[in-house]
């Protein structure tokens, strides 16, 4: 369709701006998708190759920690063994031992009351002390018992300090050591010779270990558990499943073969003797080729981040690409329409494609009606901003605190008095925004802090509360605008523990002399004493923070308002949260 307008007959173009786009966008997505095939198949690559090497590394790190486990429980059982010999070697030291070994009670409670008589000591030192010693000295022994074949007598001494006895024929003495055996401790038994006599074995040494520090070492390694037993196939301790290492203890099959253990635990083993017994450590297969979640939330990031940044990439080239088209496509249509003002942008310093080279020559049919139409563009722009500016300019602010007012008379008429406090509370803010001089009393400062503070109340309810306290002669005590606010608003951003039920803020005003310290205290998070020195040490140094509108602001304002003396700084809260001092003078300063 022709039209003529200022003169010029204007030819309606056959290709319409929204043609132009999709011929563009067409362009734009089958290259697109294209580059995003590649691009993902060589992302899943790196990913693939990325999670094969930390696999791998992953199962060298764990069969060596199963290889350092077993090192460790190894080294600790042997300690026992030799603990075990350290204590039989004492024994044969105390005289009173063999007695009570050999003797019936009767006998020896006898020779224990001469020895005693004939010494000159004040303390007879004998079985009792000794074991009582062993016991308070060493926190893994648990019990001490001596067997007397000549009486067929056990007598166990317990950490507790009790004293068990019992007696049993000659042909269980063999099972007692069994019978004393609980799991997660080591028996150890040490024959006890006649040191008078023949040498002959007159009873046995039984010492009860506990193997507690085997768990400190199984965890210490994750996923790597720890098991140890008897060359009788009795299980010891385990971290593990014990009821799978029983049944494998009691197959007919030879225990002490890694290779056994490999095939029906499907673990990485490590199996070594010791003494009398058998320490294994061991990770299941699985779990030792296993990714920590750490670190498949690290890989997948890094793919997503590669991806994200080469899809960034294609669609940064194919935007600019179809960019330049589209300039050009629609340069035309509006040149189409009589829009010869329009122009398109060409490299100066570079080699011109195809692109550019329309591009220049349709700048050249363009030029010499440019002037006229741009001025008239131009002007028409100005005149838009200048109704625009003019329509926002006509927005006053008391009609929104006035539409508020409206909306909570509304509420309260509907019975819903909730919300009709919550819209006053909001109200009572904005007024104080627009209405308010700089300098208010410390009243009005605590009154809108305490409707600010009611919002977050209603918000989170039965998770907060607050306290305000004031002395009635410091209430009409002035203090500029909007001192208290941030720093509430702070700890709302920061501090409010939001999975905790007893979250407190208390704000309190004393006087200090001439000055009046409003103190803003919290428990919630709090911060380190390092953090808040360094905030301290930041607040004195007077640096803005870009973009703060926070304690910074706050300090700032204070300091100009009252001088250097004045301002806010930061303590901690025991026992937690923070503590946020705000101090200035008690009188009015002129120069406010």
């Amino acid at each position: 369709m022709n039209r003529r307008r200022g003169g010029i007959l204007i030819i309606k173009g056959k290709e319409t701006h929204k043609q132009n786009r999709n011929h563009v966008n067409r362009i734009y997505w089958k290259m697109f998708v294209l580059y995003t095939a590649i691009l993902f198949m060589i992302v899943i690559c790196l990913e693939g190759y990325f999670f094969s090497s930390i696999r791998g590394e992953q199962v060298e790190q764990n069969t060596s920690n199963v290889r350092i486990a077993e090192m460790e429980a190894s080294n600790y059982i042997q300690q026992l063994y030799s603990n075990a010999g350290n204590i039989e070697y004492s024994a044969y030291q105390v005289e009173d031992i063999q007695w009570f070994l050999e003797d019936s009670l009767e006998v020896y409670l006898e020779k224990k009351i001469n020895n005693y008589t004939k010494s000159m000591s004040i303390r007879y030192y004998g079985i009792d002390n000794f074991v009582s010693n062993l016991l308070e000295s060493e926190s893994r022994l648990e019990s001490i018992s001596f067997l007397s074949n000549a009486n067929q007598r056990l007598s166990s001494y317990m950490k507790d300090g009790k004293v068990k006895t019992s007696y049993f024929e000659t042909w269980e003495f063999h099972t007692i050591p069994n019978k004393l055996f609980k799991m997660g401790q080591l028996v150890i038994s040490k024959n006890f010779y006649d040191q008078n006599g023949n040498r002959s074995s007159i009873g046995n040494i039984i010492m009860n270990y506990n193997l507690n520090q085997l768990n400190s070492i199984a965890e210490k390694y994750e996923n790597i558990e720890i098991a140890v037993f008897n060359s009788d196939r009795r299980l010891l301790f385990a971290t593990g499943d014990e009821k799978q290492l029983r049944e494998l203890l009691n197959r007919n099959e030879d225990v002490t073969e890694t290779t056994y253990w490999e095939n029906y635990l499907k673990s990485y083993i490590e199996l070594n003797p010791v003494s009398d017994c058998w320490v294994i450590s061991y990770i299941p297969r699985n779990m030792a080729a296993s990714i920590q979640g750490l670190w498949w939330v690290t890989l997948v990031l890094i793919g997503i981040a590669l991806f994200a940044m080469g899809e960034l990439f294609v669609h940064l080239y194919l935007k600019k690409l179809t960019d330049r088209l589209y300039v050009i496509l629609e340069a035309m249509r509006q040149a189409s329409e009589g829009k010869l003002d329009v122009h398109v942008d060409t490299p100066n310093n570079k080699p011109l494609d195809e692109l550019d080279i329309i591009a220049e020559n349709f700048n050249q049919m363009c030029q010499d009606m440019d002037t006229y139409i741009q001025k008239s563009y131009l002007a028409e722009i100005e005149q838009r901003n200048a109704e625009l500016c003019a329509l926002q300019s006509q927005i006053n602010p008391h009609f929104l605190y006035n539409t508020l007012e409206v909306i909570r008379m509304k509420a309260i008429c509907n019975g819903d008095r909730e919300v009709g406090r919550m819209l006053y509370s909001l109200a009572v803010i904005f007024r104080s925004q627009i209405k308010e001089a700089d300098i208010i009393t410390i009243a009005k400062e605590l009154h809108y802090c305490k409707k600010y503070l009611e919002l977050f109340e209603y918000r989170y309810h039965n998770k907060f509360s607050f306290e305000i306290n004031c002395p009635e002669a410091l209430m009409e005590k002035p203090v500029i605008k909007f001192v208290v606010q941030p720093i509430i608003e702070n700890y709302f951003v920061h501090g409010i523990r939001l999975e905790s039920n007893d979250n407190l803020l208390m704000i309190s005003v004393y006087q200090q002399g001439k000055d009046i310290i409003i103190y803003v205290c919290d428990n919630g998070k709090g911060m380190t004493e390092e953090e808040v020195q360094q905030k301290n040490e930041q607040l004195k140094s007077g640096k803005r923070e870009t973009g703060s509108i926070g304690i910074q602001n706050v300090h700032i304002r204070m300091r100009a308002a009252y001088g250097d003396a004045y301002g806010v700084s930061l303590k901690r809260n025991e026992p937690g949260g923070i503590c946020v001092m705000l101090r200035f003078p008690g009188e009015e300063n002129k120069n406010v």
